[in-house]
């Protein structure tokens, strides 16, 4: 059995800001990136570090710059609900989207006990012993 040997992966500039530019603008973890990306988390910290927006020495453009700045603003401002109403908003969006799931999950499993029914030919929603 040969051992492996890790090779040092390199990535383009580009690849390295459109993935900052992604992990600011969708609010994801971090770790989600790393998956996404196939990459180390030791890299997105780097590259994190090495593109500190609040850094004077940038090899970045003024432009990509102000974008990433206001992406991570929103992020920022996206997690801190202000005020009590902006708190029952956000726990009503969410309890919204619990419904929607909890309904489209619903429509699945009636789907398939439907499918599953035609393929039996047994009636599965049948009460266990009732009379017919």
């Amino acid at each position: 059995m040969g051992s492996k040997k890790s090779r040092r992966r390199t990535f383009s500039d580009d690849f390295v800001l459109n993935l900052l530019r992604d992990y600011y603008s969708s609010g994801v973890s971090k770790s989600f990136i790393c998956r996404k990306y196939d990459i180390e988390s030791a890299s997105l910290y780097y590259w994190l570090k090495k593109y500190d927006l609040e850094g004077k020495e940038l090899s970045l453009s003024q432009e990509i710059i102000n974008q990433v700045k206001a992406m991570r603003k929103k992020k920022d401002m996206e997690n801190v609900p202000k005020t009590r109403e902006d708190e029952l908003e956000q726990q009503v969006a969410n309890l919204k989207k619990a419904l929607e799931y909890s309904e489209l999950r619903n429509k699945g499993l009636m789907k398939i006990i439907e499918i599953s029914s035609k393929e039996y030919g047994e009636d599965l929603l049948k009460k266990v012993g009732a009379k017919q």
